[in-house]
């Protein structure tokens, strides 16, 4: 059976099997939504093994995991040098395996009407996601960006970083 999962560590407060088993059998799509945990040690062993793994359409990728799959998949839209951390890997023909963010434009996209310029934005958390939030704050008017973080130092790098 065809499948996709959301990988992380920790997993099993994901909320996401729930969400998507129910689309699946709402629209009447064949196929199943797994959580999976995945130690840091272990994801590259992991990425390898679902590459070969026909029935695997792809996976959600949640912490500690949305920088560090950027160097085990193919990434064609050149999301390591712009957000700097991946959400999402696709499994393709052949085994490709592409990963992408989609994190930014689901932030952005219900903002599109609101005029944000001269508009100071908070961005709390320094992860995946903030980078990802920072991302789209960068494309728009806002006139300051303010990030908290629980380590000062890397919520420091991470503004630097995306500028």
């Amino acid at each position: 059976m065809i499948y996709a999962e959301v990988i992380g560590d920790p997993i099993a407060q994901s909320k996401s099997p729930l969400i998507h088993k129910f689309w699946l059998g709402k629209v009447g799509l064949a196929g199943d939504y797994r959580a999976h945990r995945v130690a840091a040690a272990d994801l590259p062993a992991y990425v390898a093994a679902r590459r070969e793994d026909a029935d695997w359409r792809g996976c959600n990728v949640t912490i500690p995991h949305k920088l560090a799959v950027l160097d085990l998949v193919d990434d064609p839209g050149g999301v390591r040098s712009s957000i700097g951390a991946m959400n999402t890997i696709l499994h393709g023909a052949g085994g490709t395996l592409t990963g992408t963010n989609t994190d930014a434009a689901g932030f952005f996209a219900p903002l599109s009407g609101f005029d944000l310029s001269g508009r100071t934005a908070v961005v709390i958390g320094s992860g995946g996601a903030a980078r990802a939030v920072l991302f789209a704050l960068s494309k728009s008017d806002v006139a300051r960006v303010v990030v908290l973080a629980r380590n000062p130092l890397k919520g420091a790098a991470l503004l630097a970083q995306l500028d």
